[in-house]
């Protein structure tokens, strides 16, 4: 079985915004259309991925496994479109999500990073500025890299 593109990226969005209204005004559809591909999805793959909640969805641990897996997709996905544009193989590229504390963030980690950057303009960091309690599982999610 191979998952559409179409559905697998209304999943992504809605994972991604937490709301169906959301993530159709991102997508640029209706709410209908997106609640159609997800429905879809569900039932191609046998199983509820969201819990609808009256303040928005919350995935399922299919959702979140398969959330992983839409993540993993496109981190593929931008190292082949680098190396097709031809990036330097000398050169890092990449995204780095690193969770930690807001004033550890400012003061230590982005002033060690900035000569990393420099010399790889293509190596993109994202910080996640959470609660220590909060981290071990935003890193068992894969929701980030590294934790710190």
């Amino acid at each position: 079985m191979s998952l559409s593109s179409l559905y697998l990226d209304a999943f992504y969005a809605c994972a991604q915004c937490g709301h169906f209204t959301k993530a159709a005004s991102e997508l640029h559809i209706t709410q209908s259309a997106l609640s159609q591909r997800i429905s879809k999805l569900e039932s191609e793959l046998g199983t509820s991925l969201f819990v609808r909640l009256s303040t928005g969805i919350r995935l399922t641990p299919a959702g979140e496994s398969l959330l992983q897996y839409c993540r993993a997709k496109e981190r593929l996905e931008q190292e082949s479109l680098d190396q097709i544009k031809g990036t330097n193989p000398n050169e890092l590229t990449g995204v780095i999500r690193i969770g930690g504390f807001s004033s550890v963030m400012r003061s230590i980690i982005l002033p060690s990073l900035a000569p990393l950057l420099r010399k790889n303009p293509g190596l993109k960091f994202q910080m996640i500025s959470k609660e220590m309690n909060e981290l071990p599982n935003l890193l068992r999610r894969g929701e980030i890299d590294y934790m710190i």
